[in-house]
């Protein structure tokens, strides 16, 4: 995508300029960006383009971490009614894919979006002092889908609720005209329950402590469906003068994970005023677990200190889950008896031992050979625990041992072009030259040809390609009985896997 870009000056001349316009938007925003981290996890959050708990990363935009700071950069533990705040948000918005055959949406993958994502405040209970637009900041893409965060500057909680949302729409520039466009992406409302917001007076010392979590980290970008892995929640007492005790930690889990050991609940004895602590829980993923991302529900239940009152608090996590690729090539068969000048069929074996499907599978040959031809380069899609092949026609001219590659390339569930390669090696022969007996010899008369039976030329031709036919159809019961048991073997397994379930490929 990024060539396709560069490659073309109108469009290179816009994104230079869109890029050079952005810096100092960027540079400002990255400021309060940083200091939000996955862990920084929203909770409550709701977008008008997906209610499901179990987000999917291929359609729709959420809020996955929120952060409010002062006007120093400090971050506030709690938010006053009149009080100037920045709050920063981090939005995964899976409708723009790697995978967009749209060059606007896959030059958004990658590119300054200052100009091109707008953001405004929509709900009443917050208010923006200068009235313009959120700064937006493009980040790390998560899993294949756009990330990006939106950052509200001298914003003022006017104390009715805690909710807080914002409209988000989508503009591009036309090359030829330089008007604003409509980047085809429908504008969406997201909303944010913020936390930190109280309706105590400022000053007032008997606001009560909560806890909220810091930060959530389990080690990589995605967790593989079968594997276990560790959660390290980091939380904190808001607070800053008063300490809590009998802390329960509690974790409710999606049915995609299952606890790997050890309990769902851990107990911290005190937590200091403004202090920090940490909790692991052992957690695996389910085998048959979908591509997507899965919320945590984290419970608290604690003390404030020298009081017999129980708090509570909740807030929601998020671990985004990943089929694992499990394709690979099986075999490749290659003719044993080829001459010069006669062509014949190599085919190639393959199998997804994954749960996933795999899409737009296409295959390529290469080598040495005078010939080299796919019958059907575009296999289409491969479902989970099948195995399919592909054949190529093959033809030299001179003999010897000749050499090549097949190289098998296809999209996994996430749109990522994954490719397999193997190497063949086939050997071919002179071709044989057939005598016709007849012998001259010189000085000598010539006897009269018998009158018995004799084989004109075209039968032999006749009987050759005979022979060819039977060969054929040799090989073709051959490749039918094996694609057979590689089936057989596949609906003994049960799911596909077999005795290979633990096998990396």
């Amino acid at each position: 995508m990024i060539n396709f870009l560069l490659k073309n000056k109108t469009l290179k001349k816009a994104l230079c300029t869109m890029l050079s316009l952005g810096v100092a938007v960027c540079l400002c925003a990255a400021a309060y960006a940083s200091k939000m981290t996955a862990g920084s996890t929203a909770s409550s959050s709701s977008s008008s383009s997906s209610s499901s708990s179990n987000t999917n990363l291929g359609g729709s935009a959420f809020i996955a971490a929120y952060n409010v700071v002062d006007e120093a950069g400090s971050e506030i533990v709690n938010l006053y009614p009149g009080t100037k705040c920045t709050l920063a948000f981090i939005v995964v918005d899976g409708r723009f894919q790697d995978s967009d055959a749209d060059p606007w949406m896959g030059y958004a993958m990658y590119a300054d979006l200052s100009k091109n994502i707008h953001a405004k405040i929509s709900s009443s209970n917050f208010t923006s002092v200068t009235g313009t637009d959120a700064s937006v900041q493009k980040r790390e893409n998560v899993n294949g889908s756009l990330s990006y965060a939106v950052v509200f500057r001298d914003t003022v909680y006017q104390g009715t609720d805690s909710g807080f949302s914002f409209e988000l729409s989508f503009t591009k520039t036309d090359p030829t005209s330089g008007y604003e466009m409509s980047m085809g992406v429908a504008a969406s409302s997201l909303s944010q329950s913020i936390a930190q917001c109280t309706q105590e007076n400022e000053g007032v010392k008997t606001a009560k402590p909560s806890v909220m979590v810091k930060d959530s980290n389990y080690g990589t970008t995605a967790i593989d469906a079968g594997s276990t892995f560790t959660l390290t929640i980091t939380s904190y007492n808001t607070s800053k003068t008063i300490g809590i005790t009998d802390v329960k930690t509690t974790i409710s889990l999606p049915t995609q994970l299952t606890l790997a050991g050890g309990s769902n609940m851990v107990l911290t004895e005190a937590v200091a005023a403004g202090a920090s602590f940490a909790n692991t829980f052992q957690l695996q993923a389910q085998s048959s677990a979908e591509t997507g991302v899965v919320n945590i529900t984290v419970d608290y239940s604690y003390y404030e200190k020298n009081s017999d009152t129980p708090l509570t608090s909740s807030q929601l996590i998020t671990v985004a889950l990943t089929q694992p690729d499990r394709f690979s090539i099986t075999s490749i068969e290659t003719p044993t008896d080829l001459y010069t000048n006669q062509e014949d069929m190599i085919m190639v074996n393959f199998v997804n031992k994954g749960k996933s499907i795999l899409y737009n599978l296409s295959t390529e040959i290469t080598g040495d050979m005078d010939t080299m031809i796919a019958e059907d380069p575009y296999v289409g899609n491969v479902a989970a625990g099948t195995q399919s092949s592909a054949d190529f026609t093959v033809m030299a001219t001179t003999a010897g041992t000749h050499k090549g590659v097949i190289t098998i390339s296809y999209e996994d569930i996430n749109g990522k072009v994954k490719t397999q390669t193997s190497d063949y090696e086939i050997i071919v022969a002179d071709a044989p030259v057939f005598d016709d007996g007849g012998v001259i010899m010189p000085d000598m008369p010539m006897e009269d040809a018998p009158t018995g039976f004799s084989m004109p030329w075209w039968a032999w031709v006749i009987i050759a390609a005979l022979l060819i036919a039977v060969i054929l159809v040799i090989r073709k019961i051959i490749k039918n009985r094996r694609a057979a048991k590689i089936a057989l073997e596949l609906a003994q397994s049960g799911d596909g896997l077999g005795a290979d379930e633990d096998e990396d490929f």
